[in-house]
């Protein structure tokens, strides 16, 4: 490993010897440190397919909403997120980037969204290589995409026009995830909005009388901000939009969309699925 990722985790572990309490990103609480990660250790079994680094990452764990975070890639830029962790061995760590995670996804949004398709306006933040976003477009649906790191085929013209946004394996990622979904609403419509987060929440997966040893914390895919529901709710507050949580790993936020929409909407996207999973299996797809 390279002599300045773990100067920089000597530095954080200096820091914090001194200084323990930290700022939570998402209430401003007080966080403390809660466990050291290893910096490769990966989602997929095994965790360490070469060796581990012995670099330790450290998380902190909100006091106040629940929220997991480490601040050892504050610092990073575009350069040292692209040699360290987004880099051409990537795929490794995240078989299912390049194909199987796209084509899910834009199947799960499609199955949403299909008698809405014509009044849809929607851009996939953080898609990665773009797929999903391409197929959903083959389905016949205006819908583009958006990634700092990957592909992008936003239209300037339609920023402050889209309606549907999704953001599926995305927050996790992020190191300053106030400052992204900042983002993400700016470029989205102002009036009426729903935002379709995917991220796994830890409230039945991390406990203060256990390790981190939840399978979520990888620094080496990028899993940086782990989320309780009560911390996903508090950011969308702030922006103004509304959360509701629809399974440990989907989440809806939204604004001025009435909860009996929402309800209608995620059951309506619910029967589809159950009945083109059916279909499916019938013709052996």
């Amino acid at each position: 490993m390279e002599d300045s990722l773990i100067a920089r985790a000597n530095s954080e572990s200096l820091r914090y010897r001194s200084h323990p309490k930290s700022k939570c990103k998402i209430c401003e609480s007080t966080a403390m440190p809660f466990d050291l990660v290893d910096l490769l250790k990966q989602c997929e079994a095994p965790l360490y397919p070469d060796t581990p680094s012995l670099i330790p990452v450290i998380y902190h764990r909100c006091g106040n909403c629940g929220f997991i975070f480490t601040t050892y890639f504050d610092e990073f830029n575009e350069e040292m997120w692209c040699k360290h962790i987004y880099n051409s061995d990537y795929i490794k760590v995240d078989p299912e980037y390049l194909d199987s995670r796209p084509k899910r996804n834009s199947f799960f949004i499609d199955t949403l969204l299909s008698t809405k398709k014509s009044s849809v306006v929607g851009l996939d933040y953080g898609g990665g290589n773009g797929v999903t976003a391409k197929i959903l477009r083959e389905l016949g649906y205006e819908y583009d995409c958006y990634d700092p790191y990957g592909a992008s085929s936003m239209d300037d013209a339609k920023i402050g026009s889209y309606n549907f946004c999704s953001a599926i394996e995305v927050l996790e990622h992020a190191s300053d995830p106030v400052g992204l979904m900042a983002k993400l609403v700016d470029l989205a419509n102002h009036d009426r909005l729903i935002v379709l987060i995917g991220t796994c929440t830890s409230d039945s997966a991390v406990t203060n009388d256990q390790r981190l040893s939840w399978w979520y914390a990888a620094p080496r895919n990028g899993h940086i901000s782990l989320f309780s529901e009560k911390a996903l709710s508090i950011l969308a507050k702030r922006f103004g939009l509304k959360c509701q949580s629809f399974s440990q790993s989907m989440h809806i936020l939204t604004r001025n969309i009435s909860d009996k929409e929402l309800s209608y909407f995620w059951f309506r996207g619910r029967i589809s699925r159950k009945l083109r999973t059916i279909k499916n299996k019938l013709l052996g797809q």
